[in-house]
């Protein structure tokens, strides 16, 4: 293992900084086992624990406080709490408060990181949106997701959206070089009026807009709203969007 640490380190140092899952690091092994000249005989495991025990990477144990199961990563380098966030669902996408920030659409700081993780395709509801069902819906109070694992002083809360395709998703570029999912300006403008609860309250909303007068498309803005609904969002349900 010593003959082949060099090779493995400059690998690791070149994808900085990074989230890996236990599932990445198999497949890296398999990938890159001759060229490293590692044995057959060196198992998942055994490569993980070297990786940690020569501090090429950190290993991370994420807790929630309301599901016993437990998240493991491995981080390479210091990769930002959206890049581990991300790492917890595949295929999910940053949103509201954390859309906002990386937009630069708010001054503060959010501490807890909203990772949208799409439902499956469910059925149209044939139900119309009325405004007493408004009235009703926003006179509640709104729920709010209790899937969250604490890491590093910020909360990664995992929303469970509505299947919309990945509707107005882009990846965002970072100074650090992350790669980060995350909703585009107007999607993430139509989502936190209908969650402002996940953008820090209605005044952040409504100073998220003054932010984004000069920016926003109205039409792109307009077709994500009719697309969302067509998707079979409904504001009335009080669910995740």
């Amino acid at each position: 293992m010593e003959r082949a640490q060099p090779a493995v380190e400059v690998f690791f140092e070149q994808h900085r900084p990074r989230v890996f899952r236990l599932g990445d690091i198999s497949l890296l092994l398999e990938e890159n086992r001759e060229v490293w000249g590692l044995p057959r005989s060196m198992s998942a495991r055994k490569f993980i624990e070297f990786l940690v025990e020569s501090g090429t990477l950190q290993q991370v144990d994420l807790q929630s406080e309301h599901y016993a199961a437990q998240e493991t990563r491995f981080l390479s380098g210091s990769p930002s709490p959206y890049a581990v966030g991300l790492s917890l669902r595949h295929n999910a996408y940053l949103t509201h408060a954390s859309a906002l920030f990386l937009h630069g659409l708010t001054d503060q700081i959010p501490k807890t990181v909203f990772i949208n993780y799409e439902q499956s395709q469910k059925p149209r509801s044939e139900g119309s949106l009325s405004q007493a069902a408004l009235d009703r819906a926003f006179a509640n109070r709104q729920r709010e997701s209790k899937l969250w694992f604490d890491y590093g002083g910020y909360r990664l809360m995992i929303l469970s959206g509505k299947a919309t395709g990945r509707l107005e998703v882009t990846t965002m570029a970072t100074e650090a070089g992350e790669l980060l999912d995350v909703t585009k300006l107007e999607r993430t403008l139509i989502d936190i009026t209908v969650r402002p609860v996940y953008a820090g309250g209605v005044f952040q909303v409504l100073d998220a807009y003054r932010q984004a007068k000069d920016l926003v498309s109205t039409n792109t803005l307009l077709a994500t709203l009719a697309t969302k609904f067509d998707c079979g969002h409904t504001l009335a349900a009080g669910r995740d969007p």
